[in-house]
């Protein structure tokens, strides 16, 4: 009987992952493999393979490779937890710096980190940064996500500047539900900044969906976006185009350029709490991509170890619903590698 180790099931799974990637996107193929090669490097020489492969906070099952797949582009879409298990959360974004000076030596990241660093020196990180790839047709594109303290959106320090500098001031929502800051995102080369929120409390009515979508003028796109949210659970449990949102957590992404202009709006919420289990989930994603004529073929290749999982999640992480302000909205659906069968 053969005797898998944790680290080679890790690392089997990323290699499946990548073949079927490789296949779909070959003109990318060659810049998948070289990127991966460079940002997993501290995993991959880690003294404790076991230790290195699933250390992560990115997934639920500690891989430190997560994938998303969206509606809005073909874009091959990745972030990795850099450094390793070792490294000190505050110690996250330099190490991502180092490996852009390598990847990208010519682009203007340093501002960007600096800015970060200065968002983190205000308060304890648990996980400190992640590294987001993005393999177009014709370029790679990177972002850095950094970890903001609690506490760090109080009006001073670093937080509070970006959010004077890009929103204004933060969102609001109806009663006493408040929005907690808790990461900041920004790529290389562009002056767009993300701001991801975490909402207090439990559900969401169509009421703070409106007040939330006016603030950026983007209400026109409640009914399209309602219909989007409800779509995967109706085809799941053939729940009414009424019914309200589950009461379950949620969490709120504001894209803008400085100023508040030219906003991108995001729901996200967490996929086995909206859908279930990963078989479930699978389910749902590729029939509402169906309806919508929506190019998932890759997910559907990727995801098919986990199709008959319907009680158990340890894959999928978070459903974002993308508001932009000239298409139709979106979806992303992001997870770990699945095991190979």
């Amino acid at each position: 009987m053969r005797v898998i180790s944790k680290d080679t099931i890790y690392r089997e799974a990323l290699e499946r992952a990548v073949s079927i990637l490789t296949e779909n996107y070959p003109d990318r193929a060659q810049r998948l493999q070289h990127t991966l090669d460079v940002v997993t490097q501290d995993i991959i020489n880690h003294p404790h393979p076991a230790k290195a492969w699933s250390y992560s906070s990115l997934n639920k099952d500690g891989a430190p490779v997560e994938f998303t797949f969206s509606s809005l582009d073909d874009d091959l879409r990745y972030a990795v937890e850099v450094g390793g298990p070792d490294i000190f959360s505050e110690d996250r974004l330099t190490r991502a710096s180092q490996l852009l000076s390598i990847l990208a030596p010519e682009a203007p990241f340093g501002e960007i980190v600096s800015q970060f660093k200065q968002v983190q020196a205000e308060g304890i990180l648990s996980w400190g940064a992640w590294l987001g790839i993005r393999h177009q047709r014709d370029r790679d594109r990177y972002k850095i996500y950094a970890q903001v303290p609690k506490k760090a959106d109080n009006g001073t320090g670093g937080a509070a500047e970006l959010i004077a500098r890009y929103l204004g001031q933060l969102p609001s929502l109806l009663g006493n539900r408040r929005l907690e800051l808790i990461s900041v995102g920004q790529a290389i080369g562009s002056t767009r900044c993300e701001f991801y929120f975490l909402l207090s409390g439990l559900g969401l009515q169509e009421a703070e969906i409106a007040h939330l979508l006016e603030q950026f003028g983007l209400q026109h796109h409640q009914p399209a976006l309602l219909e989007l949210l409800r779509s995967p659970r109706k085809t799941l449990f053939g729940t009414p185009d009424s019914a309200p949102l589950p009461e379950v957590k949620y969490a709120l992404s504001c894209s803008v350029l400085p100023g508040n202009q030219q906003p991108i709006v995001s729901i996200f919420t967490k996929a086995n709490q909206y859908l279930g289990g990963d078989g479930f989930i699978r389910y749902a994603v590729m029939v509402t991509a169906y309806r919508r004529g929506w190019p998932f073929e890759t997910y559907s290749i990727f995801t098919q170890p986990i199709g008959r999982q319907i009680r158990r999640c340890a894959h999928h992480n978070v459903l974002g619903f993308i508001v932009v302000p000239d298409a139709e909205p979106g979806l992303h659906i992001s997870l770990s590698s699945p095991f190979p069968q």
